[in-house]
C-alpha cells in the first residue's frame, strides 16, 4: 500500500516537472519575431505637439490657448494655424472665436533664420477688422520657438501701413491710460478671463516709476471682465536682473492658501515681467526663499 502511494506521488511530481519545463521554453512564431525598426517616422509614434495660439473670447479679448499641430513642417504648420484662426473654425472651444476671413489661403511660407515670411491671398484683409486679424495671426506665429519676427504680404504686396518686420512690439488687447505729456510707459500685463485663460494686455500708461513697480501696481487692479488674483498687500522687497533672468523677492502676501490660485498668481506675475522686459526667466522669492522659477512660455 505504501509502495503504491509513493509511486503515485512520484508520478504526479514527474508530470508536474515536465509541464513546468515545457511552459518555460520560449516558443517563437517566426512571423512575429521581427525586431522593431529604429528608423520609424517620429510622427507615427508620437502624439501631436502643442503650441499656443490666440483666439477671441466672448468679451473680444485675445486669450492664449494650446492646440495640437499634426505637422512639424513649417508651411503645413502655418496652414494648420490659419485653419484654427478662421471665423468658422470647428476645432476650437465653443466659448472662443476665430477672426480671419474663411476664404483666406496661404500662398507661400519661407523661414529665414528667425524671420518668418508668409504670403496670403487678398481675402486675409477683406474685413473691416484688419488690426484684429493682423494682431491675432502675428501673435499666434510669434509664440513659436525660434520665430522672432514676421513678414506678411498679400499676393506678394507688403502691408504698407505696418512695419515690414512685425514683432510683439505691435501690442495686443491694447489699453491706454495717458493723462499727461510726461513719461509714457508700455507694459505687458497678464490677466485671467472668466474661463481662466491667460490674457495679455499691452498697456500704455503715464507713469514715472520703474516698469516692475508699474506691473505690480496694475496687477492689483482688474480691467473690465479680466481677473487678477494678486493680493493688495503684496509688496516687492527687492529685485535684480542677471544674465537674462529677473529675480523678484516679495513679502508673504504673494502666497495663497489655494494651490491653484497660487499657480495663477505666479504665472501672471512672471509672464508679465518676461514680456515687458523681454527676458527668458523669472525667479520668484518670498522673504528671500525661492518659491518658483518660471521660464518664457
Amino acid at each position: 500500500m505504501q509502495k503504491k502511494i509513493l509511486e503515485k506521488i512520484w508520478g504526479t511530481t514527474l508530470g508536474m516537472f515536465v509541464i513546468l519545463s515545457l511552459c518555460t521554453i520560449p516558443f517563437t512564431n517566426p512571423s512575429k519575431s521581427k525586431i522593431l525598426p529604429m528608423n520609424l517616422e517620429v510622427d507615427s509614434i508620437m502624439a501631436p505637439s502643442k503650441d499656443t495660439i490666440y483666439l477671441l473670447n466672448k468679451n473680444h479679448y485675445f486669450v492664449q490657448i494650446e492646440v495640437p499641430f499634426q505637422s512639424s513642417q513649417i508651411e503645413e504648420k502655418v496652414k494648420e494655424c490659419l485653419d484654427y484662426l478662421k471665423e468658422d473654425s470647428k476645432n476650437i472651444p465653443s466659448e472662443l472665436n476665430g477672426f480671419i476671413p474663411n476664404n483666406t489661403k496661404i500662398k507661400e511660407v519661407i523661414l529665414e533664420g528667425t524671420n518668418l515670411k508668409v504670403d496670403l491671398t487678398k481675402d486675409f484683409f477683406n474685413t473691416t477688422k484688419k488690426e484684429i486679424v493682423l494682431t491675432g495671426f502675428a501673435y499666434s506665429l510669434l509664440e513659436w520657438e525660434g520665430i522672432e519676427s514676421l513678414e506678411i504680404t498679400i499676393e506678394k504686396e507688403p502691408l504698407l501701413q505696418y512695419p515690414k518686420r512685425i514683432t510683439k512690439s505691435i501690442g495686443i488687447n491694447k489699453e491706454y491710460e495717458i493723462d499727461s505729456s510726461g513719461n509714457v510707459q508700455k507694459v505687458v500685463l497678464y490677466y485671467l478671463d472668466e474661463d481662466w485663460n491667460y490674457t495679455p494686455v499691452t498697456k500704455y500708461i503715464s507713469n514715472e516709476k520703474e516698469s516692475i513697480e508699474v506691473i505690480i501696481e496694475e496687477l492689483k487692479k482688474e480691467i473690465g471682465p479680466l481677473i487678477s488674483l494678486l493680493n493688495d498687500h503684496t509688496q516687492l522687497l527687492d529685485y535684480h536682473e542677471e544674465e537674462n533672468v529677473m529675480v523678484l523677492n516679495f513679502n508673504s502676501y504673494l502666497l495663497d492658501s489655494n494651490p491653484t490660485s497660487q499657480e495663477y498668481i505666479a504665472k501672471t506675475m512672471a509672464y508679465s515681467v518676461i514680456e515687458t522686459y523681454d527676458i527668458n526667466r523669472v525667479v520668484l522669492e518670498v522673504n528671500g526663499e525661492i518659491f518658483q522659477t518660471i521660464s518664457k512660455p
